[in-house]
């Protein structure tokens, strides 16, 4: 992946990291659309393998960007709480607040 992604406006790259995580939730990675994830994320297709040299390069990226995600989760989580209700509910607010940046991540 290019440097030049993480050089963008975070809205900009927010953008596409939700189009491409649509677009291969829906149809997984062999059926999943580079023409549908720049459309979705109003980027040309240039600027997409500008960005990224192959579909593969962007579905790992997104793997290892979703691992993140759930690492963010879990770091945030009270293991100690032993009430599943208190627990649940908190993992419910994390889930929101990361859909909140990311809606297409969980």
């Amino acid at each position: 992946m290019s440097q030049k992604f993480y050089g963008l406006e975070p809205e900009k790259r927010e953008r596409i990291i939700n189009a491409a995580i649509k677009e291969f939730a829906r149809n997984g990675y062999d059926k999943a659309s580079t023409n549908e994830i720049i459309k979705e994320a109003e980027i040309s297709k240039g600027s997409l393998f500008n960005y990224f040299n192959s579909k593969k390069e962007l579905y790992l990226f997104l793997l290892e960007y979703l691992v993140e995600v759930i690492d963010k989760i879990l770091d945030e989580i009270d293991l100690n709480e032993t009430d599943i209700f208190k627990r649940l509910r908190d993992v419910g607010f994390i889930k929101f607040k990361i859909m909140k940046k990311t809606p297409s991540s969980l």
